[in-house]
């Protein structure tokens, strides 16, 4: 279930107090209940590392939200649909070209510049698709999981010997 994930991260973050500049992370959920084919820890693993950056590019009082916008049909295929968006600066158009490769940082010796290339990993491991809209206002990245199919499932446990 993606919403008990989201709310698991958002809480990580308010628990730790991630920013010194008063950044605030938001969960927005679903009423009802939304499965995606994305392993937990994985899931988890990809929250994080976008929020962490968020964080780290935000200016004083920055909004990061977490958001799970449901079901969405793409190409006739089933999609949970994920969102991080902030209200920071936007990220330069150069480093959008070359986003989730691994590259060079330009953030100090703390970090390595792998966080988005292993977002973007594990988000194809799990047959997703990952895009990023950036602009002075923020950025946004929406992430497609395939949904969870019960009828899926039934299939391969009725035909299993």
């Amino acid at each position: 279930d993606i919403d008990t994930t989201i709310r698991n991260v958002v809480q990580l973050f308010r628990d730790t107090a991630p920013s010194p500049r008063s950044t605030q992370v938001f969960a927005d959920t679903q009423e009802t209940p939304c499965e995606i084919a994305c392993a937990p820890e994985s899931l988890k693993q990809i929250l994080i590392n976008l929020v962490k950056n968020a964080i780290e590019a935000m200016p004083e009082n920055g909004e990061i939200r977490v958001i799970n916008n449901g079901l969405v049909n793409r190409d006739g295929r089933l999609y949970g649909e994920l969102c991080v968006r902030d209200n920071g600066p936007g990220i330069p158009r150069p480093l959008l070209a070359t986003l989730f490769s691994p590259v060079r940082t330009t953030k100090g010796k703390a970090h390595q510049g792998l966080g988005l290339h292993i977002v973007h990993d594990l988000v194809k491991q799990s047959h997703g698709l990952i895009s990023c809209r950036s602009s002075q206002q923020g950025t946004a990245f929406e992430i497609l999981f395939p949904a969870h199919s019960l009828s899926h499932e039934k299939s391969a446990r009725d035909t299993a010997p």
